[in-house]
């Protein structure tokens, strides 16, 4: 059976679906005109989609022809229209049911383009974006279908043919096999909680709009941070997750609950972009949903999007919690033992790098460390080259790829031997015994430094700044911290301002610097094209970084390896 443009069948109905383009969704307020044809006889079935399609794309152009290339509404062409409009509407050709899409836009002009108030002009805004979507939706119902005797007008009542749609979580695990390697937890995550933990196996053309909604909806009341990955709260579905969030929530206030990030960088992500591609895999089976209008706070959410940032660790003289963390027995017992040197040694590269822990965790001892043959200077270099045994190496973003100058202090507490060691016995991944977790590096060098930031007393998730943000110490991202601080401490003492020390740091931690011309431009787009490695003398780029680095000192006596 040939396939007809906006036509397809949800059981044994046929139905007309037309997408509204991006530009119109603003003033429409849908992202897709739906329309069942009632009926199962596509001879009556595709002239009506095919109406049906005519009158959206004509109500498309109109609203193009009043609109700018910015998606903004041209006042002159509004001015001109409502003349016209005006002369026809006094010659007695106004339509048959309250004001047309045209009318309603011309009249609402002055409220839209000149009001100043912004909560009114939000206000007018969405009347007029509810009334031309009730106008949209007008035109596209009230047809009568060409052609069609009333029985078969009538709602269908025949039993229903068995749907041939196949199961979600085989399409499921289809769309994720044609997704990148690097975002593929991320989809993982989402379907199995999507599907194992809360919808069930279903034909995907039985997946319902409202089921979506009460998915998201409970989303925002589960546990987040590390409650929510524990192995006791992943093994029981959506709602019992609920309910104990609820229930422990009422014995500690405490409780972190999902977070807008993992709400749309997780969760909204994934499932916006699996349901595109059902529309474009499977047209005649895909449900009629979307994600487009889910908004985090709309749905129940309470977190801000920094409320768990987490603090530097605190350098002073009447209190180093460096040295709290690592001039202690667990540290100093590490150190002596190759067998748990790893545990020592990530702390340590965190601190003298500001890398991520996931970086850290990747870095490939056979490729990624290397000595500048010009120079002699030793560095990490942080790429998603060569990736070890069990991972897929991923960087933030392009400015994550770096090269870091290894500080002096690695080297005296006996770096050099355990290097040595750990090539000599043919690893691949500096930390050979933090096993890697759904290919990537870090899970399990993350859950061991959280734990021992509580064996010595620094971890804290409670504590909050006047604005009721987090300033906790949970975990590695702390040691970003502190480098951060500290470093750029040192340098403003040694006489460079706030800003100078900022932007000596940024090519160290992986941060994009803002550059601009003479005048103050932006050559941030400029900058994208350019090929720094070619312009820069690496040698000479290691010295000025090395400079930076060797600045830092955390005044702490700190344990050296016998490796």
């Amino acid at each position: 059976m040939s396939k007809v443009s906006h036509l397809y069948r949800r059981g044994n109905t046929l139905y007309f679906r037309l997408s509204v383009p991006d530009r119109y969704r603003s003033i429409l307020k849908v992202s897709e005109f739906t329309q069942s044809l009632r009926t199962q006889n596509r001879n009556v079935a595709i002239p009506a989609a095919y109406r049906l399609a005519s009158e959206a794309k004509q109500l498309f152009l109109y609203i193009n022809s009043l609109m700018t290339d910015n998606g903004h509404i041209n006042e002159d062409l509004l001015s001109e229209a409502l003349e016209a409009i005006e002369a026809s509407e006094v010659a007695g050709k106004n339509k048959r049911t309250g004001d047309s899409l045209k009318t309603l836009l011309l009249k609402k002009k002055h409220s839209i383009v000149m009001d100043t108030l912004k909560e009114r002009h939000e206000e007018e805004l969405e009347a007029v974006r509810t009334k031309a979507k009730a106008e949209a939706y007008d035109k596209l119902t009230s047809i009568t279908i060409i052609g069609a005797s009333p029985s078969q007008q009538a709602p269908i009542t025949e039993k229903p043919i068995e749907s041939k749609a196949p199961l979600l979580r085989a399409t499921y695990d289809e769309f994720v096999k044609s997704r990148t390697v690097a975002d593929k937890k991320k989809f993982v995550t989402f379907g199995n909680l999507f599907i194992e933990k809360y919808l069930g196996n279903k034909k995907i053309d039985l997946v319902t709009q409202k089921e979506v909604n009460e998915f998201f909806i409970l989303l925002t009341k589960v546990a987040g941070g590390r409650r929510g990955k524990s192995k006791d709260y992943l093994a029981h579905d959506l709602k019992k997750r609920v309910g104990l969030a609820e229930a422990e929530k009422n014995n500690d206030d405490e409780l972190e609950l999902m977070g807008v990030s993992t709400f749309n960088g997780t969760y909204i992500m994934a499932a916006k972009q699996f349901f595109k591609w059902l529309k474009l895999h499977y047209e005649e089976y895909a449900p009629l949903v979307s994600v487009e209008d889910i908004e985090y706070k709309e749905y129940g959410g309470l977190r801000k999007r920094r409320d768990n940032k987490q603090r530097a660790l605190r350098v002073g003289k009447n209190i180093n919690e460096v040295a709290v963390l690592m001039d202690c027995q667990p540290m100093i017992d590490f150190s002596k033992s190759f067998v748990d040197s790893h545990k020592f040694w990530l702390p340590m590269i965190g601190l003298f790098t500001g890398a991520r822990v996931n970086e850290i965790c990747q870095l490939n001892p056979q490729a990624d460390i290397l000595q500048d043959e010009k120079s002699g200077i030793w560095y990490f270099n942080l790429t998603d080259d060569n990736a070890g045994v069990g991972i897929e190496k991923s960087h933030k973003n392009k400015n994550s790829k770096r090269k870091v100058p290894i500080h002096s202090k690695l080297f005296g507490c006996g770096f050099s031997g355990y290097l040595d060691k750990v090539k000599g016995l043919g690893h691949t991944r500096i930390f050979d015994k933090f096993k890697p977790v759904l290919e990537r590096a870090s899970p399990n060098a993350e859950k061991f430094f959280s734990q021992h930031l509580k064996d010595v007393g620094l971890h804290d998730s409670k504590t909050k700044d006047k604005d009721g943000e987090g300033l906790h110490v949970v975990g590695m991202h702390s040691l970003r911290h502190t480098f951060m601080t500290e470093t750029c401490r040192r340098l403003v003492a040694a006489g460079d301002t706030t800003a100078q020390a900022f932007s000596k740091i940024q090519p160290i931690v992986g941060h994009c610097e803002s550059l601009v011309d003479e005048n103050g431009k932006s050559l941030a787009v400029t900058a994208g094209y350019i090929d720094i490695d070619a312009l820069t003398d690496l040698s000479e780029n290691l010295k000025a970084l090395q400079v930076v680095i060797e600045t830092l000192d955390y005044g702490v006596v700190f344990p050296v390896t016998n490796t």
